[in-house]
């Protein structure tokens, strides 16, 4: 812990932490450089002698880094740096760069929520995988459409292949609001409907098997 603790703090102050080592490294090398010239060579032999040494200053100051710090947060750092003073000396192309990510994110946005809606979620029901469609088919096997609501009747009451059956249709209304008409879609749904679904209200109840029988009119 003391040690990410140290890490993090070293983070923080990175120029200070660089100038630090950038001293430490340059007062080894002048040692090492000491002991050359009392070896007898030249300060510029010595200087290059002690460097190779010292096995390059770069690669020691990488390692120390990674000991230190975080190396992918300052490279990160380093970048976000360099391509900020990128886009500020050319304010054109970097509103362009801007408008472009910005497209394209709100693009794939919009498709992955379309995606996430269709083909992602999951209906909010008790078992989603286990819904099927049953439609009435013609010779081939080809789908020619819905059950009338008699035959769902006899269907429901004679299968044993599902736990349950519901109907439902979606007719459109003429809604009348003042003087106002709208036309609006609406569901026909049999009294199962939420009871096979498995879905339980908040408050109140839903429609039961009880509902679905047919309103006489005055």
């Amino acid at each position: 812990m003391r040690r990410f603790i140290a890490r993090f703090l070293s983070l923080l102050r990175n120029g200070t932490a660089e100038r630090e080592l950038a001293r430490e490294i340059d007062s080894h090398l002048a040692l090492i450089q000491e002991d050359f010239e009392r070896r007898g060579l030249s300060p510029g032999q010595a200087k290059q002698a002690a460097l190779r040494a010292y096995g390059g200053v770069e690669l020691a100051k990488e390692l120390h880094r990674e000991t230190r710090s975080f190396m992918w947060i300052e490279q990160l750092l380093r970048d976000l740096r360099y391509g900020s003073r990128g886009l500020l000396r050319n304010p054109g192309f970097a509103a362009v760069a801007v408008l472009s990510l910005a497209l394209g994110i709100g693009a794939n946005t919009a498709i992955f929520s379309l995606i996430e809606a269709i083909l992602l979620r999951q209906l909010p029901v008790s078992e989603p995988t286990q819904l099927m469609l049953l439609t009435r088919a013609a010779p081939g096997n080809s789908p020619v459409g819905s059950f009338s609501y008699p035959r769902y009747e006899r269907l429901r009451d004679s299968q044993e292949a599902f736990s349950g059956i519901l109907a439902w249709s979606n007719p459109e209304f003429d809604v009348r609001v003042g003087q106002e008409v709208t036309r609006v879609s609406a569901n026909y749904v049999s009294g199962n409907y939420f009871q096979v679904l498995g879905v339980q209200p908040w408050a109140g109840r839903m429609l039961i098997p009880a509902d679905d029988r047919p309103t006489r009119r005055p």
